[in-house]
């Protein structure tokens, strides 16, 4: 009986030590990343006829993700996802910042070097400022082999994710209507995009096929025309796609940005032939089309539901190709967004509303107000506007101005944070002290947000569901959950689906696949890793 025992414990411990883990019989030949650009959480449903209900039945789902920083914008949104790293530590404090030292605004995808020029554009971007790698560095790393591109409607969201090291990274012009890249990553445009764009976007390239109008159905949640939406291109629908002039931003708000992206990313997949060997590849894309209506018409808006069931069905047709292309078992995709958004306020002063005064504030309103204030109690008789700049929700004292007249930096925050403060829809104005002392968890979410040298001096925080925004529309940029909501969905070979109630992060992204890979990383990741299988 006692060798019978012995027998089957040492049978379990060869069999324990010669099965390879999930990882091990899995690796991907390519990798998806997918961030839906505002996408909360609250929006996606299981009884989806398109890839959103395939992922939500066969991926493995984290039902309470969430961003764990406090400055929820685009660009630190995109900047976590493939690094394993919080804005503060990426150098990504929002989407653009103060530079403390020369007191310039600075675009946190932007860079001095003309080399980095964009093709057919004025502006120079690259992933400069991203302080730390990213998952496409790593693989790079690894396996020069590798293949790594990045492509998106906004430039900060390909570039981000695309790191360092990207083979490509293309994002969509509205000016010109093509999708383009720096310099930073090629000197011309390959065949291929070129054929994309076509001569002409709307006569021969990818625009083709939209139509003069966007038609959509009544919304789920309120009527079409509905008061704080955007009247820019419409209230209702259908809204024009198309003008005389030829001009692009009609259906930069629209579902079509989307379209032309997933279609783009398809034709990179085909031409790059990505996925066709053992190495690992990498493509990221991000949908920014949501983002755009999101803001013009808000998250209950029948615009925004028309577009997120218009991106479900094209995203479905993606993975199908991916499935014929890669197969099925042979390729791992992630699902997420950079952060989410705030309710319009109309609806939400109609639901109910935790602001304590009308939800919409025009910023106009609020910066003369405090440029006012500051005037009769610190700056006088010198200008408000050359002692401080604004960006986004951040304040920076000009240092050298303070310097030249006498003016003590200490003195212009205490100022500023009382102006601030006594605004009825402020409900604090985190100085760099509070951040990183304080030990509750908005001072912990401000930390993680929190670059030395370009984030403010002072860090606005508005009450819950109050939004700065101008005449129309809605934003996000709090810590509030309905701005860090997201959802993380992992989809592949190996990968156990289901419900996953573990508390989880869109940081816990890259450090997650990097171990599903086998990765070399950074020592000082900050997310963590997701139990997948």
């Amino acid at each position: 009986m006692i060798k019978l025992v012995l027998c089957a414990m040492l049978f379990l411990f060869f069999l324990s030590v010669s099965l390879p883990s999930a990882s091990d019989q899995t690796r991907p030949k390519l990798i998806v990343v997918v961030a839906v650009d505002q996408l909360r959480r609250d929006r996606l449903n299981a009884d989806s006829t398109g890839a959103f209900g395939r992922l939500l039945k066969q991926g493995r789902v984290f039902t309470n993700a969430q961003l764990d920083h406090a400055v929820t914008n685009t660009c630190p949104g995109h900047a976590v996802i493939l690094s394993g790293a919080s804005p503060g530590q990426a150098g990504v404090p929002g989407n653009s910042y103060i530079d403390h030292e020369t007191f310039t605004e600075r675009y946190c995808m932007g860079d001095e070097n003309n080399a980095t020029r964009v093709l057919g554009g004025q502006q120079n971007r690259s992933p400069k400022n991203l302080q730390v790698t990213t998952l496409g560095d790593w693989l790079k790393q690894e396996n020069a082999d590798a293949r790594v591109f990045a492509v998106a409607g906004k430039d900060r969201a390909a570039i981000a994710m695309g790191g360092h090291k990207a083979d490509g990274a293309f994002w969509f012009d509205s000016k010109s209507g093509r999708f383009t890249t720096s310099g930073y990553y090629a000197s011309e445009l390959a065949d291929y995009v070129l054929s994309f764009n076509g001569k002409n976007s709307f006569a021969d390239g990818h625009f083709v096929d939209v139509p003069q109008q966007w038609q959509h159905a009544e919304g789920e949640f309120r009527v079409d025309d509905y008061e704080g939406e955007s009247t820019r291109f419409k209230r209702v629908s259908g809204h024009p796609l198309r003008d005389e002039r030829g001009s692009y931003e009609p259906v930069y708000v629209s579902p079509w940005l989307d379209l032309s992206t997933f279609a783009l990313a398809t034709e990179i997949v085909q031409a790059e032939d990505l996925g066709a060997d053992d190495v690992t590849d990498l493509l990221a894309i991000g949908l920014s089309g949501t983002d755009v209506i999101g803001h013009h018409y808000g998250p209950r808006s029948a615009e925004a539901a028309d577009a997120l069931q218009r991106l479900d069905q094209r995203f479905d047709t993606f993975l199908k190709m991916l499935d014929d292309k890669v197969g099925a078992s042979d390729y791992l995709i992630v699902v997420t967004a950079d952060h989410g958004v705030a309710e319009l306020p109309e609806y939400r002063d109609e639901q109910g509303s935790k602001c304590p005064v009308s939800g919409r504030i025009s910023v106009e309103e609020l910066v003369t107000s405090i440029h006012q204030e500051l005037f009769k109690k610190f700056t006088q008789p010198h200008s408000p506007a050359d002692a401080f700049k604004i960006s986004g929700s951040q304040f920076v004292f000009n240092r050298t101005f303070l310097s030249e007249h006498d003016l003590a930096l200490d003195r212009g925050i205490e100022v500023l944070d009382q102006i601030l403060t006594d605004q009825k829809i402020v409900k604090a104005a985190w100085s760099a002290e509070e951040i990183s002392t304080g030990t509750s968890e908005e001072a912990r979410l401000y930390r993680n947000s929190y670059a030395a040298g370009m984030s403010g001096d002072l860090l606005l925080q508005t009450h819950e569901d109050c939004v700065i925004t101008r005449e129309s529309g809605t934003t996000h940029g709090s810590p509030y959950d309905y701005d860090r909501d997201i959802p993380l969905i992992f989809m592949g070979a190996g990968i156990v689906r289901g419900l996953d109630e573990s508390t989880a992060h869109s940081v816990d992204i890259a450090p997650t696949l990097a171990q599903w890979l086998k990765l070399d990383t950074p020592e000082n990741l900050e997310g963590k890793v997701l139990k997948l299988d």
